[in-house]
């Protein structure tokens, strides 16, 4: 198995762990690669008002603010907390 697809399992199941709807899920990826929510609009053929409803959604789920509060959340090594 490669790293990225071990990752990809892993971010999947952390995805689903926070209750995270199949689009919710494929938006948050993109948001880990850095997209913005119009490319995000583009790249899932949705409205941009669509994806910040779906970014708001993702953030209330992970407890965060912000996409730098995401980033971290997500990409924190266990223990340094």
């Amino acid at each position: 198995m490669s790293a990225d697809t071990a990752l990809g399992k892993s971010l999947e199941a952390i995805f689903r762990s926070h209750g995270l709807t199949r689009r919710e899920r494929e938006t948050a990826a993109l948001l880990l690669e850095g997209f913005s929510n119009e490319k995000i609009a583009k790249q899932l053929f949705l409205s941009i008002p669509t994806v910040k409803g779906f970014v708001t959604g993702i953030y209330r789920k992970f407890n965060v603010k912000s996409r730098a509060e995401f980033m971290v959340k997500m990409f924190r090594v266990p223990g340094t907390e």
